[in-house]
Formats: structure tokens, sequence, C-alpha cells
């Protein structure tokens, strides 16, 4: 019994809950991507934080009666549903988008799987959302035969609705170098009872023996500490350009998965952007997630204490600045006083000797 609700937990708190999801009516939910360097090569753009904050909780509620999209989302699988047997290819995968963001991952299956059979009808985009259906099912050696037959069975789509050319590319290659292994990573971890203090090991370093994965990126400093300002170089350089703008696509499609927001808000840190990491960091171990990894407590931690001192000092020196501007005013007022005590005497002895003078005049001897 022990044994099954460790499990459990694990499944709900660290497994992948959806993933790449293709869906014609989705514009928002990809990352920008550009050119970069000279063969033009595409590069994802990240959201700013509060952006992309703001477009999970809208991907999170779609499932929910109060969110502001669910009854679109109902709309559309309805509609389309009402005409299944004519959906094109498109038509489809917007329907079984629409499935699993609303969390209906049986039916997502049920429409999928006889599709995945037929030889027409089949191709990257059914075997990719079954992919997505399995996984929210934590069933994982499902989910992996599926990305991997996506992946190396079908052409990824050279055209799709909202998507340019430049941003198909970028998706191929995510779904391919970073999902996937991401799956199987999960996968070889089964059920180990620390998996929740390991990130993910997304990022790797080249490999230096052939068909075998690179090194983990760490995160540390080159002294092996966990600090708040950074990474040791060697990892930095190792990380792809785009490293935040992959994780944050990666929880596009998996809008539940807290392992992955941790790992975004190292990746911050990395950056030098601890503000923005910290409250990644708050946003994993709160509610709704209540991710309470002991490593990712510590590392929230180590990121307070350097914020909380940052702000004593900001404290500090607004307070002296405060002081300064007083003892300058005070030391205005005097001098200002002073003038106006010397004018009035200087004034107040004029009058005096004009009134001597006068009664001088008068009063001759």
């Amino acid at each position: 019994m022990k044994r099954l609700a460790i499990v459990v937990f694990l499944g709900l708190a660290a497994s992948v809950r959806a993933g790449g999801i293709y869906s014609p009516d989705e514009g928002l939910f990809v990352v920008e991507v550009e050119p970069t360097g000279d063969n033009g090569a595409a590069q994802g753009k990240p959201f700013a934080w509060s952006n992309f904050r703001t477009l999970m909780g809208t991907i999170q509620a779609v499932d929910n009666p109060a969110g502001a999209k669910h009854q679109e989302y109902l709309a559309r699988i309805d509609e389309r549903k009402a005409r299944i047997a004519s959906l094109d290819t498109d038509a489809i995968a917007g329907l079984s988008a629409d499935l699993l963001r609303m969390r209906r991952y049986e039916e997502a299956i049920n429409l999928l799987h006889p599709l995945s059979r037929d030889r027409v009808k089949s191709g990257f985009l059914v075997w990719s959302h079954l992919t997505r259906a399995h996984l929210a099912r934590n069933e994982l050696n499902e989910a992996v035969e599926a990305q991997t037959t996506a992946v190396f069975d079908y052409p990824f789509p050279k055209r799709f609705p909202n998507r340019t050319p430049l941003e198909l590319a970028w998706l191929r290659t995510l779904e391919k170098d970073y999902f996937l292994p991401l799956i199987r990573s999960r996968r070889a971890e089964g059920t180990s009872s620390n998996v929740r203090d390991t990130l993910d090991p997304l990022f790797r370093y080249p490999s230096t023996e052939k068909g075998k994965p690179g090194v983990p990126i760490g995160f540390l400093a080159d002294d092996g500490q966990y600090r708040f300002d950074g990474i040791a170089e060697t990892a930095r350089a190792a990380l792809p350009a785009d490293a935040i703008a992959i994780v944050q696509q990666l929880l596009l499609w998996m809008p539940d998965d807290s392992r992955l927001m941790w790992l975004l808000g190292e990746l911050y840190r990395a950056r030098g952007e601890i503000e923005t990491a910290s409250a990644i960091f708050d946003e994993c171990v709160r509610e709704p997630r209540n991710y309470s990894s002991p490593v990712l407590m510590e590392h929230r931690q180590v990121l307070r204490a350097e914020l909380e001192a940052r702000l004593a000092v900001e404290e500090a020196r607004l307070a002296a600045e405060a002081t300064s501007v007083r003892n300058r005013k005070l030391a205005v007022g005097l001098g200002v006083g002073t003038l106006i005590f010397f004018l009035l005497r200087s004034q107040w002895r004029e009058i005096v000797r004009r009134r001597i003078r006068r009664r001088a005049r008068r009063n001759p001897s």
C-alpha cells in the first residue's frame, strides 16, 4: 500500500500532464520564433515572465466552467464532433487538442487510436496528440512509443494554421531533441522516491561517446555550491541561447508540470534574473502546485535571503538619502533664517538711525 501511495503521489506531482499540442485555433500558445545566425536557423524568443504567467493561467483554466475560454472550447468540441466523419487533418488536430486542454483524455484516445491504425489518416499530429493523452494518464511506456513513432516514422507538418515555416522548424527540433528525451528520462526514473529532488536533464553537454547522451548541465557555481549569482561559466556557455523559450514552450504544452517550472526558475537565475527566479520558485511551492521538494525549498531560501539583503541595503540607502535631504533642508532653512535675521536687524538699525536723525533736526543744541 505504501509503494502504491508513493507511485500515485509522484505521478500526480511530477509527471508530464500534456505535451506538444497543435491546434489551428490556438495562435497565442507558442513562443515567438526568429531567425538567428548566418544560416537563419530558428531560435525561440521567450515571453516576458508576467505575460507567460498570464498565458499559463488561461490554459490551466480551460477545463474550469468559470474559465474565460471554457465555453469557447466546449462549443468547438461539440461542433466538430457533430461532423466527425468529414473532418480534415487540421480539424482532427483541433478537436483532439481541445479534448486534451479540457482534460478529456479518454475521449482523445478513443478518437486518435483508430486513426493511428489508418494508413491514410494517421500521421505526426495523430501520434503526437496520442502521446499527450497517454502522458496525462501516466502511461509512460505508451507515451514514449507514440512519440517515437511520431518523430521517426512520420514527417513533421510542413504547414499548419497560425504557424510560420520558421516556427514549425523550431517546434520540430523541440519535439525530437527535447520533448522525446524528456519523457524517456521520466520513464527511466520510474517510481524513484528522490525524483522530486532533481531537475530534469533536459540540457546536456555535447556527447563525448557516440550513441550516448552527454552529461546533464548542472546549475551550480564553479565551486560546486548553489549560489544566487549564477552558475559555472562552462555550464552557462553550454546552454542553448533559447533555453528559456524551450522550457516555456514545454510548459505551454504541459502547464501542470512543476519540475519544468522549477527548471525555468533555475534558467532565469542562471542569467542573473533572481527576482523572476524567486517568483517562479514561489509559484512552484504555493497553491495549486504545492511542489515541496526539499532541494527546491533550499534554493528558494538562498534567493529569498539575497533579495531580503538587497532590500535591507536599499532601505538603508533610502533612509540615508532621506536624512541627507532633511539635513540639507535644515541647513537651507537655517541659512535662510540667518539671512532674514540679519536683514531685519539691518533694517531695524536703519530705522533707529533715521529716528535719531529726525530728533536731532527738531531739537538742535
